[in-house]
C-alpha cells in the first residue's frame, strides 16, 4: 500500500525547506515565481493533501459551524440554511447540522 506524502515529501521534492512548504501551503509568505512552481508542481506530482484533521488539531480550529434546525420541513427554516450555507463557504467554513 502506498504511504501518503506529507509536507516533508513534497520539501524534498521541490528541494527546499518544510517551513518554506508549510507558508505557500497556508499562503502566509510570497515567494518568487520559480519557488512556488517548484512546490506547486512536486504538490501535484506527488498528489499531496493536507490532512484537515491535523490541522485542525495544530491551529484548534476546526473550520466548521453547528446548526441546529428544529424542524428541517419547514420552509423558513431550509431557506435560512442555504444562506447560512453560502456564507460559511465563502468564509471557508463547513456547517454541522443537529
Amino acid at each position: 500500500m502506498k504511504t501518503k506524502p506529507t509536507i516533508r515529501d513534497v520539501a524534498a521534492k521541490a528541494g527546499v525547506s518544510i517551513a518554506t512548504v508549510s507558508k505557500f501551503i497556508n499562503s502566509t509568505q510570497r515567494f518568487t515565481a520559480a519557488v512556488e512552481r517548484k512546490i506547486q508542481a512536486a504538490i501535484e506530482e506527488l498528489e499531496y493533501h493536507s490532512n484537515p484533521l491535523a490541522r485542525s488539531m495544530i491551529t484548534g480550529k476546526t473550520g466548521s459551524v453547528g446548526v441546529a434546525i428544529l424542524d428541517i420541513s419547514n420552509p423558513h427554516f431550509t431557506s435560512m440554511v442555504k444562506g447560512a450555507n453560502r456564507v460559511a463557504l465563502e468564509h471557508g467554513y463547513n456547517l454541522l447540522f443537529v
